[in-house]
């Protein structure tokens, strides 16, 4: 995603492919700057005086965050395999959900029932007692009692994020006796929700789903 002000806040989205276009108001300065959750982008922005005439190739190189294990787009049209693209955690349908458009490019559809995308067993995934994590997706849905994600290690050994009855989104992470939950605000209305839950174990604190 794109933003910039002009005459008010706005932003542009590129296609599958990196591409964008839009149009500014005549003799327009301002500043344009791309946004995507944990990437980072050189330039940072870039920024403009007076201009009056098309700008092409205004480019910015994307580079993921250092620290990520596992990054799945979701975007795959076909096929049953689901690629991870920064480790080796390729996810399998069984049975695949459907392909369709996204927030940000391609996403799948789960009917709520069946249709699941499975991961290997990795150690990546076992959160140490004290250690620090994040987890982030982008969930659009209307129905609520879905699970979205989570790893079971054993009864006591767990984490999860599940859509309630009441449409608000619970992350649980149980590690022996202890048991942490987090609550979003209601998501089941059928747009686009960006959800992150970090733990930060040097300040013994969750930050909220948001």
């Amino acid at each position: 995603m794109l933003s910039y002000d002009d005459n008010g806040s706005k932003t542009t989205t590129t296609d599958v492919n990196g591409n964008y276009s839009f149009t500014v108001s005549y003799n327009w300065s301002g500043t344009v700057t791309p946004a995507y959750p944990r990437f980072t982008f050189s330039p940072a922005s870039i920024t403009y005086t007076n201009q009056l005439a098309d700008a092409p190739n205004q480019n910015y190189t994307a580079a993921m965050q250092k620290g990520l294990i596992s990054y799945w787009k979701l975007d795959e049209a076909a096929g049953n395999t689901y690629v991870d693209f920064t480790g080796t955690n390729d996810g399998t349908g069984n049975p695949s959900p459907t392909a369709v458009a996204g927030q940000a490019h391609g996403a799948q559809q789960f009917n709520g029932s069946s249709t699941k995308i499975q991961v290997p067993a990795s150690p990546t995934f076992d959160f140490a007692a004290n250690g620090d994590f994040s987890i982030e997706f982008w969930y659009k849905g209307t129905t609520p009692s879905r699970m979205i994600m989570g790893r079971s290690i054993s009864s006591t050994v767990q984490w999860y994020c599940y859509i309630m009855n009441d449409g608000r989104a619970r992350f649980t992470i149980i590690n022996g006796t202890n048991t942490v939950y987090l609550y979003t605000n209601v998501i089941t209305d059928g747009n686009w929700h960006y959800i992150t839950v970090t733990r930060e174990w040097n300040f013994r604190r969750f930050k909220n789903l948001c």
